[in-house]
């Protein structure tokens, strides 16, 4: 989904795709080693980090804004950056309010609850699963 038209160059060939603004490497950047890196600068009060992450809650707003317009779904925010965010719910939900004018009540926006390796733990819910029924 494209984003930001005549954007960041995304690593599917197009410019101002959603992944480009919206995934970890956006914030990391050549910066810094991982994004455990970035959100240590964050949480330590480092001003360009800080700046980057508002940034970058700014377009994924506008990016849960237009999946909520044109899906009317609950939304889950994953991925490397999704672990990150349940201290930063509130901040992010007040920039979907001023992007969306229809919804009052975030309540459809969740996060994950993994910070690391979340389709690993999936992965091995599914073989736990199927383990258990066989005992």
């Amino acid at each position: 989904m494209i984003l930001v038209p005549g954007g960041r160059k995304c690593y599917c060939g197009k410019k101002g795709c959603a992944d480009a603004y919206c995934a970890a490497s956006a914030l990391t950047d050549g910066k810094y080693e991982s994004l455990e890196l970035f959100m240590e600068a964050l949480s330590e009060g480092n001003t360009k980090a800080q700046k980057k992450w508002a940034d970058y809650l700014d377009n994924l707003a506008i990016l849960i804004s237009n999946l909520r317009m044109a899906y009317d779904m609950d939304i889950i925010l994953g991925g490397e950056v999704g672990g990150y965010l349940a201290d930063h719910m509130l901040a992010l939900g007040e920039k979907v309010m001023e992007y969306n004018g229809f919804d009052r009540d975030i309540r459809y926006l969740k996060n994950c609850t993994y910070r690391k390796e979340a389709s690993a733990v999936g992965a091995a819910k599914h073989f736990f699963s199927e383990f258990i029924k066989n005992i």
